[in-house]
């Protein structure tokens, strides 16, 4: 059984602990996105993903298995091709038309439009059961 002294001197050493500084730029899915224009390149040239992750080890400190590198290396082209067309388009909310044709031709109403005729106009007859009740 924990006693009330024990209980207060655990309470203490927490709160006795200093302030540790935390960094998102820390993380190695962060070094890689920074650094993937270079490891590409490497991987490009022939390295292996297995062959480059002993360059995390010697310069950032980090152990990076092969295959985190490759999935790392993938959300990272991904993450950059985003931003690249993010920055070059329009959003695609905004380029959306109103309403789209539909299979025979017929333009068919948006889904806003949609959700306005479901939802703001009221079936009298249903009503009209439930005020019987």
């Amino acid at each position: 059984m924990v006693t009330s002294k024990e209980e207060a001197d655990f309470i203490d050493n927490l709160n006795a602990l200093p302030e540790k500084a935390r960094s998102s730029k820390e993380t190695l899915q962060y070094l890689v996105t920074k650094h993937y224009v270079v490891l590409k390149a490497a991987h490009d040239r022939g390295y292996s993903y297995e062959e480059l992750t002993p360059f995390f080890k010697k310069f950032f400190h980090r152990e990076i298995r092969g295959e985190t590198l490759r999935k790392y290396m993938s959300r990272a082209k991904a993450e950059l091709m985003n931003k690249g067309d993010k920055e070059k388009s329009p959003s695609k909310k905004a380029a959306k038309p109103h309403a789209s044709p539909s299979k025979h031709g017929q333009l068919k109403p948006s889904k806003e439009e949609l959700k306005d005729r479901v939802f703001s106009k009221p079936d009298d007859k249903i009503k009209g059961k439930f005020q019987n009740m």
